[in-house]
């Protein structure tokens, strides 16, 4: 009777973080999105298109290494490569508080090679595709029982996530001519995102509940790019360039488990995994297409004019794991073996 009341009552605490955030949780948060789904897209190109606010799908320099458009390798002339860290500072408060967190990552790691000089290039490279980093803490008090039976117990809930989804991807651009370039990358995707939950009660007869939901998974992707430059469109060395690349979907198979550690006795600990249970063992997530696109008409070497825009289609989204994280059903395994 004890353990199914300390079950019961361990599952009415985590269900108040299982699901989606609440208001106060904003000051408690580095990232109060990325614990949805795979974590917050992370958009990269180029650093002299970051500078001017642009993708850069339509505006390539030769001397500098640039992600957005595989089209644009066509006209490497040298050498080149790029890679990046970020430092990311998050101030949050509201009525419940305030909250300061920073993080810092690794962006993509890029090496341009010419194969024929303003002809033929390929590009390899490793960037993430998407981020997941949070800390979630919540506290509550619950009343269980009635009458004379009843019993009141708080706990803490501290719900910490980190990971993402990275690309490894190898790729190729080609000049046909001084108006028209393509270009085409494949990529292996890979997945890793972990979620670790402690259960702390106030009540110290109840022992802390620690548990890790680990996903993992792997996929393929394609791209495609293409480039038209118009040269001397209205007056002499002005140009004007139309650029569009698109990346494919993406399915990932993957695998979700839930790891705890058990007392056996002393020192002694006993590592458990299992995969099954709701949102538990193996999946798919499917990323969705995305299309990028943009024209450049540069007046003189000093002056050019941009507009580009994405677009993205996350209603095709889906991940067979989302239940995992919103249904606490799938939590009572490891509890469970965790008190036998």
């Amino acid at each position: 009777m004890k353990k199914f009341l300390f079950i019961t009552i361990t599952l009415s605490f985590i269900s108040l973080q299982a699901v989606a955030q609440q208001s106060t949780d904003e000051a408690r948060t580095g990232s109060i999105y990325s614990k949805i789904g795979v974590g917050i897209p992370v958009d990269y190109t180029s650093s002299s298109a970051d500078g001017m606010g642009a993708l850069g799908v339509s505006f390539n320099e030769s001397n500098v290494a640039g992600l957005a458009n595989p089209a644009e390798w066509g006209s490497t002339v040298y050498s080149v490569a790029s890679g990046g860290f970020s430092l990311q500072r998050f101030n949050g408060t509201d009525y419940a508080g305030s909250s300061k967190s920073a993080t810092f990552s690794a962006n993509h790691f890029q090496l341009q090679l010419p194969i024929q000089k303003s002809k033929f290039g390929i590009s390899a490279a490793v960037t993430p595709l998407t981020r997941s980093s949070y800390k979630i803490y919540n506290q509550d008090t619950r009343i269980f029982g009635s009458g004379a039976l009843s019993d009141t117990l708080g706990a803490s809930v501290e719900s910490l996530g980190s990971g993402g989804i990275s690309s490894i991807e190898l790729g190729f651009g080609w000049r046909i001519n001084n108006n028209i370039s393509v270009g085409y990358a494949g990529s292996l995707v890979l997945a890793s995102l972990e979620n670790k939950i402690t259960t702390i009660f106030d009540d110290l007869d109840y022992q802390t509940v620690e548990y890790t939901l680990q996903t993992s998974g792997t996929g393929f992707g394609s791209r495609f790019g293409t480039l038209i430059t118009l040269p001397n469109l209205l007056k002499q060395q002005d140009y004007l360039r139309i650029g569009a690349s698109v990346n494919l979907p993406v399915t990932l198979n993957a695998e979700r488990i839930q790891e705890s550690d058990k007392q056996l006795g002393g020192n002694a600990v006993e590592t458990i995994e299992t995969t099954e249970g709701p949102g538990l063992g193996d999946g798919t997530i499917r990323l969705p297409v995305e299309i990028n696109g943009g024209i450049t008409y540069q007046l003189n070497p000093a002056l050019s004019f941009t507009t580009e825009g994405l677009y993205e289609q996350w209603s095709d989204y889906t991940n067979d794991f989302d239940a995992g994280l919103q249904d606490p059903a799938s939590l009572p395994i490891v509890i469970k073996q965790h008190l036998e």
